[in-house]
């Protein structure tokens, strides 16, 4: 997961959360996101992705 945009749009997913759009590389990433996406969000920013 990143915050910034991808170079090429068919390399990855991108997703729309409160205003906000996340681009996720991974399909099993995106559905978790897509699931609980405040969980993904304070994880991602732990990890130093976003």
């Amino acid at each position: 997961m990143t915050g910034k945009e991808f170079e090429d749009e068919k390399e990855g997913f991108k997703y729309n959360f409160q205003g906000i759009w996340y681009y996720i590389f991974d399909m099993a990433e995106r559905n978790k996101f897509i699931v609980k996406p405040e969980t993904f969000i304070s994880e991602a920013k732990s990890k130093n992705w976003l």
